[in-house]
């Protein structure tokens, strides 16, 4: 999907795609950037209409990775290292200093 394209040829281009997988096997994950952008909503017109898509939004590339790395092989498990890998990825950043400053004797200075 592109930037010069409208939400109904986004839709067109993702039906025609997800039509044309013969055998879906476990089912299609798809997976977008910005919730709420026109990819997220195509995605989501295709979850509530077809009973094997599972979507996420708001992805990053070190969820990417490690998507990519453990190679799930259900749609299920594909959710669970996603969400896991947010988990772990996400890093509220005042926590972290606040954390690091009381085991390190609140060294703010090597920041």
């Amino acid at each position: 999907m592109t930037a010069d394209k409208s939400y109904d040829q986004c839709l067109k281009e993702l039906l025609d795609l997800y039509a044309s997988y013969e055998d879906k096997g476990a089912g299609v994950l798809i997976l977008t950037d910005i919730y709420g952008g026109t990819p997220a909503k195509v995605a989501a017109y295709l979850a509530l209409t077809e009973p094997d898509i599972l979507v996420y939004s708001g992805f990053s590339m070190p969820v990417l990775m490690e998507l990519f790395i453990a190679q799930p092989e259900t749609l299920e498990e594909a959710g669970g290292i996603i969400e896991r890998a947010y988990e772990m990825g996400l890093v509220r950043m005042n926590d972290k200093l606040i954390e690091e400053g009381e085991q390190d004797g609140d060294q703010m200075d090597s920041y």
